[in-house]
């Protein structure tokens, strides 16, 4: 017969046990519920910024792949242009030239990676860019393209300009034909009026080999024949100096 001390142990050692049991059972369905509980979604302001940065980053590389294919383009055009034969090819090839390099931005034009021995796609580059930052005052750019020409005095564009480019800077020559000059009539800046009238009209005389009277007392029927022309286009230019200045 057991004694009472034997069954109060064992009664003690059952007991220990099972909290021991149920503790790692409750371990285990804690680790169990936290390995498959379901993952919180990040923030909202984190979404955004994910999504935000995949599109930017999905645009950059469609921009970068639009540029290659546009650099390629016009390497081929820079490639067959010395083969070309016929003066109007030349000058279509020119234009197509043009035309995709106008299609860069300025941003995109800087990003550009060409090679250093890649001269005359340099000299396209450059004439671009000067383009861009020179439209909107046609005479700086006409002066800037003349300068490039200078630089780069074999390629193909400074022998033929674009034709688009060409226009835009004849334009501005055509603008500048007639000259007119506003004076002052009378107080004291006067005598700087007469001043600067005999400065422009001895400047004209000098280019022309020509002297010119002045416009207030021409007497063209004393001139010979073959200088009345002459004098004649000349006082058109200078004609608001006739009627400004008495």
């Amino acid at each position: 017969m057991l004694s009472s001390k034997f069954v109060r142990t064992f009664v003690y050692i059952d007991s220990q046990a099972k909290i021991f049991v149920t503790v790692i059972g409750i371990i285990f369905i804690l680790v169990g519920c936290t390995g498959y509980a379901p993952q919180m979604p990040p923030p909202s302001t984190l979404q955004n910024k994910i999504i935000t940065d995949t599109g930017q980053q999905k645009k950059n590389n469609q921009d970068n792949n639009k540029s290659d294919r546009q650099l390629r383009l016009i390497r081929g055009y820079i490639s067959q242009e010395p083969l070309l034969k016929d003066r109007t090819d030349h000058q279509d090839n020119i234009d197509s030239t043009w035309l995709a390099l106008t299609k860069f931005t300025p941003q995109s034009l800087n990003d550009l990676i060409i090679n250093p021995d890649e001269v005359v796609l340099q000299g396209w580059l450059d004439l671009t860019r000067l383009y861009h930052d020179r439209q909107q005052y046609e005479n700086r750019l006409k002066i800037e393209i003349e300068n490039w020409q200078t630089l780069h005095p074999h390629h193909p564009a400074a022998k033929k300009l674009p034709t688009s480019l060409k226009r835009k800077v004849g334009s501005v020559q055509a603008s500048t034909t007639k000259i007119a000059l506003l004076l002052p009539l009378s107080g004291s800046a006067k005598v700087f009026g007469e001043t600067i009238k005999q400065g422009f009209f001895a400047a004209q005389s000098e280019s022309l080999s020509i002297p010119i009277p002045d416009s207030d007392h021409a007497n063209l029927g004393n001139l010979d024949k073959e200088e009345k022309p002459i004098i004649a286009s000349e006082l058109s230019v200078t004609q608001p100096l006739s009627s400004l200045i008495k």
